[in-house]
């Protein structure tokens, strides 16, 4: 059950499903973060995008990582996410698989 807003409550769905190490499939990360922006919610589109573009990274899906951090870059990069937002994706992917989380990014410093 989404309570609140659609935009926000698909980005809550997508941090509990990456947390529970659901990443691919209807109700996986992936699937909820990409219905996690909004037009009329701007501030939610970057934190989708990271979230998406370190998910696709992490799974070695690399053309469509780019494709999200294109669209993260033109909403000003991961400095436009909070850092514990950031800082929490990174977190569930090292705990999923510590190995495959080392392609992932460095978090920039603030």
């Amino acid at each position: 059950l989404l309570i609140g807003k659609l935009p926000l409550a698909w980005s809550q769905a997508g941090m509990i499903a990456l947390m529970q190490g659901r990443l691919t499939g209807s109700q996986g990360a992936i699937s909820c973060f990409e219905r996690g922006w909004d037009v009329d919610e701007e501030h939610l589109n970057p934190m989708a995008y990271l979230a998406l573009h370190r998910i696709h990274l992490f799974l070695g899906n690399t053309s469509e990582a780019s494709e999200w951090e294109e669209l993260l870059l033109r909403e000003g990069g991961e400095r436009a996410v909070a850092r514990p937002y950031v800082e929490a994706i990174h977190d569930a992917l090292i705990a999923l698989d510590s190995d495959a989380a080392t392609i992932l990014p460095m978090i920039e410093e603030e």
